[in-house]
């Protein structure tokens, strides 16, 4: 699946998150023509319905600041099943669109950007590393 509503089609079909809309237009330079989500930046959590998981806000409305370290790492060709970040760093992952972002790649499931500070459009998900419960927290698995 390439975007949280499902396969290839772009634009959404129908207001599903909070994405640089009609309601944004103001504000930020690229919207999705036809869509207008009725917040022009951040929404109340659970303003849009959750996904099939049950999870609010997932793509859309902020992008997420994670725990991960950025890294961009040359295609090996071979897929690489959950892979976390590496131990060190100067800039942190960020993944996910937000109210501020519009464009067919930032829309995928699979952007990811990365920042050293925070911003408008960028909040985080307190969320822990389940298959490893032993490792306590020191900030990696």
């Amino acid at each position: 699946m390439m975007f949280p509503w499902g396969g290839e089609l772009y634009p959404p079909p129908e207001v599903i998150e909070n994405y640089a809309g009609q309601s944004a237009a103001d504000l930020v330079t690229f919207v999705l023509s036809n869509y207008d989500d009725g917040f022009p930046v951040s929404a109340p959590v659970g303003s849009f319905k959750p996904n099939a998981k049950g999870l609010f806000d997932m793509s859309g409305n902020v992008s997420e600041w994670i725990n991960d370290f950025f890294e961009i790492r040359p295609n090996s060709g071979e897929p690489t099943l959950d892979p976390v970040g590496p131990d060190t760093g100067d800039r942190h992952a960020i993944r996910g669109a937000s109210w501020a972002r519009a464009s067919r790649s930032e829309l995928r499931l699979a952007y990811r950007n990365s920042g050293r500070e925070g911003n408008l459009e960028t909040g985080f998900r307190i969320a822990r590393y389940v298959d490893k419960p032993d490792a306590g927290y020191e900030g990696k698995p």
